[in-house]
């Protein structure tokens, strides 16, 4: 059916109603995908695990599991392009599939040359899943004891070499240190308060200069 040398391209359908599921697998077999039927939602989860494919298209209303539910567990291990594909066109409707994790979301009917193009349009944008072996994140340094840490922080302090001093200044340091004054150790008077009794009384004196003012 492909060449040897040709890319594999797997599509698995989701689809309760066999009319609409056989015209699916006729128009991605004609875009060149080995497409792989389903009817319902658990079985379609099964074969995405089991063939891994780059395009999925997903009914909404199914038995068993809904189409939205369906889509959010797609999203919890694969990276395929899953397209919606529902009568389903309310815009709460829309947005509810998009938040679940569909990259496309067309209303029944739908013409097959819309489908095909909006699934090559995808394709023109690889995705890149995360390797299951990547590097996890590094861990956070291990604290350190908070004197260290400031220790480490501070710039050096530098230190500044001794100074040799000269024989003249040694001698003149000599000489100052045995003429230091001695330290005067006689006690301060000590203020006593004349008793109010023994204090002198200037009233009358003053009053006679007073007088002798005003006589003169």
């Amino acid at each position: 059916m492909f060449p040897d040398n040709a890319p594999r391209r797997v599509a698995v359908i989701i689809e309760d109603d066999p009319d609409i599921r056989n015209l699916l697998e006729a128009v991605l077999s004609q875009a060149g995908f080995e497409a792989i039927a389903t009817s319902n939602g658990l079985d379609g989860i099964a074969a995405i695990r089991a063939y891994d494919p780059i395009v999925t298209t997903l009914d909404v209303s199914m038995p068993g599991i809904d189409g939205f539910e369906t889509s959010r567990r797609i999203r919890a291990f694969s990276s395929t392009y899953l397209v919606i594909l529902t009568a389903r066109g309310d815009e709460i409707d829309t947005l509810q599939g998009l938040e679940a994790g569909a990259d496309d979301y067309l209303t029944k009917p739908f013409r097959p040359r819309v489908l095909r193009a909006r699934i090559e349009a995808m394709l023109r944008r690889p995705r890149h899943p995360v390797p299951a072996d990547a590097d996890p994140e590094p861990a956070a340094p291990a604290p350190l004891d908070a004197p260290a840490a400031l220790a480490a922080a501070a710039p050096a302090q530098l230190v500044s070499p001794p100074v040799e001093a000269s024989p003249a200044d040694a001698q003149a340091a000599t000489i100052a240190a045995t003429h230091i004054p001695p330290i005067n150790t006689t006690p301060s008077p000590v203020f006593r308060p004349t008793p109010v009794a023994d204090a002198p009384i200037f009233v009358a004196s003053v009053g006679a200069e007073r007088t002798g003012l005003n006589n003169g």
